[in-house]
């Protein structure tokens, strides 16, 4: 009788001495169990044989003291076809039984993640590299550990990893990863640390004390730090009149189009930002 890896045969021993034989397909290298489950059969005896259906490769009359089942754990050595046998122990009579063959190894692998950095409101996008010794698909699993559940968004499309925490997160937590097939599992993890904007970035109108301009000044040269309404240090005083002085060169030469490009409050939070810190 076929049997079918991995699957699970029904079997029945008519009367003492009786052996019912079962071949399956095996790939090399493959690790395989192979174990009856006991129904009326009181005690079995499993034999592997080898695709000559002669030679004995393993066999077990017992799983342990106690378990009168059978269980044999086997690696292919070789493609082919291979034969288990069935039969009560001696003079343990006649009985029904179940006869289970599974696949086991080696969890798949993933390739490493290094740890990543994300701006405050920005996200993440991995492709996953995992191989499977087993030769089989591999199923992946994530998600975000150290956070409050909903901080961080986390989904798969296959092999592709996305990662999104919250608009207004700023920290640190881990990611981890599983990857399956049908035999085994593994896990891996990455750290994520999200940096909160600088504190100078946030500048509003408020704190300027101006309001946005539609059009821009007529000269921008003379601008100074008061009359945005802030404490600048004189190398950042000097970095705005430069720039101001630029604009007003190019008004001067006709290669700035005021109508097109209006100096508005976002160009002044820019020059701010850029400057960062004296």
């Amino acid at each position: 009788m076929a049997a079918t890896v991995p699957g699970s045969v029904q079997g029945t021993l008519r009367f003492n001495g009786d052996v019912d034989y079962f071949k399956f397909q095996a790939t090399a290298g493959t690790q395989y169990v192979f174990q009856t489950v006991l129904g009326t059969l009181h005690e079995s005896v499993l034999s592997l044989l080898a695709p000559n259906g002669q030679t004995l490769l393993a066999q077990s009359d017992e799983v342990s003291p106690g378990n009168l089942a059978s269980r044999i754990a086997w690696q292919a050595p070789a493609a082919g076809t291979y034969y288990l046998a069935v039969m009560a122990y001696p003079n343990a009579g006649a009985g029904t039984y179940s006869l289970q063959l599974s696949l086991t190894g080696p969890p798949p692998t993933i390739g490493a993640v290094a740890d990543q950095t994300l701006p405050q409101g920005g996200s993440l996008l991995v492709g996953l590299q995992g191989s499977d010794p087993n030769g089989q698909a591999i199923s992946y699993t994530a998600q975000a550990v150290g956070v409050p559940a909903g901080t961080v968004a986390v989904s798969l499309s296959g092999n592709f990893l996305s990662v999104r925490p919250a608009a207004t997160f700023s920290g640190r937590f881990q990611v981890q990863v599983g990857a399956s097939d049908s035999l085994a599992a593994s896990t891996s993890s990455f750290w994520v640390t999200v940096t909160a904007p600088a504190a100078n970035s946030g500048l509003a109108a408020q704190s300027i004390g101006l309001s946005p301009l539609s059009q821009p000044a007529a000269s921008l040269g003379g601008l100074a730090a008061q009359s945005i309404g802030l404490s600048l240090l004189p190398r950042q005083a000097a970095t705005l009149a430069a720039a101001a002085a630029s604009v007003d060169q190019a008004m001067a030469s006709g290669s700035w189009a005021p109508s097109n490009r209006p100096l508005d409050l976002a160009a002044l939070e820019t020059l701010y930002a850029l400057w960062g810190p004296a």
